[in-house]
Parts: C-alpha cells; structure tokens; sequence
C-alpha cells in the first residue's frame, strides 16, 4: 500500500469522525432545546413535559441531567 492510500484512508477517516460529530452535537442540541421548550409549557413539571417530548419520566430526567438542565429554574 503506497503512502497516498494511507494519508488519502486516515484523512477519510477523519472526516467521518467529524461528521459523526457534527451530527451527534447537533442531534443534543435539537433534543435538548426540545426538553427546555417542553419544561417552559409545563411551568417545569417534569411529567408533562416528559410526555410532550414523548420520553418516560425517569428518561426525561436522565437527558436533563445529561444536559445540564435543572427543572426548577422555569417554575
């Protein structure tokens, strides 16, 4: 294997790990600021928002804490 196809397989390589990237960040973004939207409706009851996202109350509070969303701060 020549020196080209290796530097032309790691930049390849490199690129799907950005773009795996990009994408899971943006994924995180759309759910989170999903959560936060939901949390604002509710007045920050978890349960309700939990429903509206479409998420079980004890998933809903595991990808809040995940984010670094606190319910409380929209009561």
């Amino acid at each position: 294997m020549s020196s080209f196809s290796l530097c032309r397989k790691r930049r390849t390589d490199i690129l799907l790990s950005v773009d795996y990237f990009l994408e899971k960040y943006a994924v995180e973004n759309i759910e989170r600021d999903r959560m936060v939207d939901a949390l604002k409706s509710t007045r920050g009851n978890m349960a309700k928002a939990a429903k509206i996202v479409g998420l079980t109350e004890r998933r809903f509070a595991y990808r809040a804490r995940k984010y670094g969303i606190d319910f409380r701060w929209y009561r």
